[in-house]
C-alpha cells in the first residue's frame, strides 16, 4: 500500500489469511474486503498470506473475517496482527 493513497489519519491493520495461492484469491479476498464500511484500500499478498487494510476507523474484526469467509478462505486469528494508526 503506499502512502500517496492512503489518508494520513487511516487506520491500517494487517491481517492473517489462509488458503490464497493465486490471483484469483487475492482479487476474490479484495472486492469482499471492500465490501466493509469505512474500508479505504486492501493490499492483498499472496506469497505472505495478509491483507493489509487501511480504512477510516477502526475495523471490526468479525466484519473482516466475514468478508475473508465469504470469498473462502480463512482469517487466522490467533496470528498476531498489527496495528498502525
Amino acid at each position: 500500500m503506499t502512502e500517496t493513497n492512503v489518508r494520513p489519519n487511516a487506520h491500517t491493520t494487517l491481517f492473517h489469511v489462509a488458503g490464497m495461492t493465486c490471483d484469483h484469491c487475492k482479487h476474490a479476498v479484495a472486492t469482499e474486503v471492500y465490501k466493509i464500511d469505512g474500508v479505504l484500500q486492501a493490499y492483498v499478498d499472496v506469497a505472505s498470506g495478509t491483507v493489509q487494510i487501511a480504512s477510516e476507523h477502526e475495523l471490526d474484526v468479525a466484519d473482516v473475517d466475514a468478508a475473508v469467509t465469504e470469498a473462502g478462505y480463512t482469517l487466522l486469528r490467533d496470528e498476531p496482527a498489527e496495528k498502525e494508526s
